[in-house]
Parts: C-alpha cells; sequence; structure tokens
C-alpha cells in the first residue's frame, strides 16, 4: 500500500479484509502522522482481494471514495464465473476432484474481500490530480483484466503488472461482459512490451522499490520465452488435453491448491503457440497438437 499525502490524500490499493491488515494499515499511516479518516480516496491498480479486499469497509465506515477500472467491476462481486470454471476445466479433462478442490478454494478466496460499488471509475488515459502532483492511468491488462498503473513525473504505482523479482501470474479468467476466457498472458505481454519503454521508480505492490522499469519488463519477457520453450516441448511428446500438458511441464498440477495457477500458466502459453502458429487446438476432441 502507498500513500500520496498532498491536497487530496490517496491510498493505493488497501490489502485484503482480515482484522491484521485493517490493524497494519493504521499502524502504518499513524507512522506517518495520518489516520484512515484523513483519507480522501483510494485507487485500486484491481481487484484481487490482496489488494482491494478492505475497500467496502474503509468506504462505508471511513468515507473513503473507491475508484477502479470499468473492467474490474465484476470481480468485486462473489460468484461471478462459477458455472463457466466448472464447464471449462471438464472441458480440458480436469478431475473431478481438482474442480471441486478449486470450487472450494474460490470459497476461501471470496473470504477476503466484499461485495463493492466504487464511487467512480478510472479510465485508460485519465488524468488524476491530488493537488500538487498529477497522474495518468494507463490500462496495463494481463494479471487482471483492468488493471491499472499509475503514471507520475518518473514514478510509476505499478500495481502487479510489474514486479522486481517475480513475473506475477497471468491468471485465467473470463470477459467481465462476455462468455469468451481473457487471453491473460498475451494481454500481459503487450503491458510489459509497453513498459519496456518507460523510465521512472517503480512502486510495486509487492517486493521492493526498483528503478529500471525497462530492464525488469525484459527480463520478464526473456523468461517468458523461456517457460515458451517448455510448453513447446512438453507439445512435443504428442498431441494431448490442457491437463495432459499442464502435468507435463507442472507435475504438481495433480496436487490441490496448485491446479489452478499451473493451468493458468500453461493455458497462457498454448495460447501463445497458436498465435505463433507452432500449435493447433482441436475443438472437437478438446486437443492440442504441435504443427510439424
Amino acid at each position: 500500500m502507498y500513500l500520496i499525502s498532498d491536497e487530496t490524500n490517496v491510498l493505493i490499493d488497501c490489502g485484503c479484509k482480515t482484522e491484521d491488515s485493517y490493524e497494519r494499515l493504521q499502524t502504518g499511516l499513524k507512522r506517518l502522522g495520518f489516520s484512515l479518516d484523513d483519507i480522501d480516496q483510494l485507487w485500486l491498480t484491481h481487484a484481487h482481494p490482496d489488494h482491494s479486499g478492505l475497500a467496502a469497509r474503509l468506504q462505508k465506515k471511513h468515507n473513503i471514495k473507491v475508484g477502479i477500472h470499468q473492467t474490474e467491476l465484476r470481480y468485486m462481486h462473489k460468484n461471478q464465473f462459477v458455472d463457466r470454471f466448472g464447464e471449462w476445466f471438464r472441458k480440458h479433462q480436469v478431475p473431478e476432484y481438482l474442480i471441486q478442490a478449486m470450487d472450494g478454494g474460490r470459497v476461501w478466496y471470496q473470504s477476503y474481500y466484499d461485495d463493492l460499488k466504487p464511487d467512480f471509475l478510472i479510465n485508460n488515459g485519465q488524468t488524476l490530480n491530488t493537488g500538487t502532483y498529477s497522474f495518468t492511468a494507463i490500462h496495463l491488462p494481463g494479471h487482471a483484466p483492468g488493471h491499472l498503473a499509475f503514471f507520475g513525473e518518473q514514478t510509476i504505482l505499478s500495481g502487479d503488472v510489474l514486479l522486481d523479482r517475480i513475473s506475477s501470474n497471468a491468471i485465467l479468467t473470463f470477459e467481465h461482459d462476455t462468455t469468451r476466457r481473457v487471453r491473460a498472458l498475451c494481454q500481459q505481454r503487450e503491458s510489459l512490451e509497453y513498459l519496456q519503454n518507460q523510465t521512472g521508480r517503480v512502486y510495486p505492490g509487492h517486493g521492493t522499490i526498483f528503478d529500471n522499469p525497462a530492464d525488469i519488463a525484459t527480463l520478464h519477457l526473456n523468461a517468458q520465452e523461456n517457460r515458451y520453450q517448455q510448453v513447446i516441448r512438453a507439445l512435443e511428446k504428442g498431441s494431448a488435453s490442457l491437463f495432459e500438458i499442464t502435468k507435463r511441464v507442472f507435475p504438481q498440477a495433480e496436487q490441490p491448491g496448485m491446479t489452478f495457477l499451473c493451468l493458468s500458466e500453461v493455458i497462457g502459453y498454448l495460447d501463445l503457440s497458436i498465435d505463433r502458429r507452432h500449435a493447433t487446438f482441436d475443438n472437437e476432441q478438446n486437443i492440442f497438437s504441435l504443427i510439424k
């Protein structure tokens, strides 16, 4: 979480819905000479609970005005896309016990946020003024469909789109206004390519602050190319379902608790392989094949 102290005091992200997070937020603000009642606005980079879970409580209890990108609205409400996930997993031959485990995981996940109706929407390219400071909101999807980063003068509040040591997962989800699955990894790569041309100090959602966004974006893109080759090597072993290919890349995918992130990772690279015409998908048999 970050605080912009100005004529309008703004909090960037707010942590998950736990008492520990709430207390830590108050302690951090107190150390800076502030309380939650001094905060005017909350700008959310995206709707994942570790970034937005306390938003509804801060809005209701402390009258903080909350803003987020339009695309994230549906992800601020519980029980979204449940039927789509189960149907999609079965199509891709995921065993029923793992589907049930992932359903349980979503219930656990949803305990870390409350439904939220934001006070205002933040659009791509919109200028946000706090008084002395001015920021431009840039829509950089991939980790989340409506992910925003806030660009000030040589300052980037990056959320999870750019982290120092790790590449954030391009998480499997569905479009908020259609039944289509989001091609998250392809979106994420476009966002990283945008960040290859940026300069300034980066204040990320996790990890340490750093000053070389272009280098870090390039590092992550190169790491993705290495992972892409792993997926291609898995395809070389023969045509298979998504779940089978995922097990070839990540044997731990059969462990409840690991399945969802492993599937998210591999489907992204399979999307990329189809874009690059290295692979095809058979809609009748629901299998992926390498083009030889």
